[in-house]
């Protein structure tokens, strides 16, 4: 069970160990009362993992994580990502650890 990567939002009911991602799209959307603080200078890490960056609930690939999740990652302002186990291992879920 995957939650997407672009989830903004996730509950968890009860004692259940599974989250699900709630989609919220208010009628009007928030206006920010301040804007947005500087990007600091130093590095800023975004640590991801290309297996699991695919909305879509399977293995990515390295072109669909280059087309589709660095450049979110740089509008973000991160300067420095971090790839989490990039080897190949037995069971997925481990990342290899």
């Amino acid at each position: 069970y995957r939650i997407s990567p672009w989830a903004k939002y996730v509950t968890r009911e009860g004692d259940n160990v599974n989250y699900d991602w709630t989609h919220w799209d208010p009628e009007h959307p928030y206006k920010f009362k301040h804007s947005k603080p500087k990007k600091p200078k130093g590095p800023r890490i975004y640590e991801s993992h290309v297996g699991i960056s695919s909305y879509e609930g399977k293995i990515a690939s390295y072109k669909h994580f280059t087309c589709n999740v660095l450049p979110r990652i740089k509008d973000l302002g991160y300067n420095c990502i971090q790839l989490m186990a990039i080897m190949e291992h037995a069971y997925y879920a481990s990342f290899g650890y």
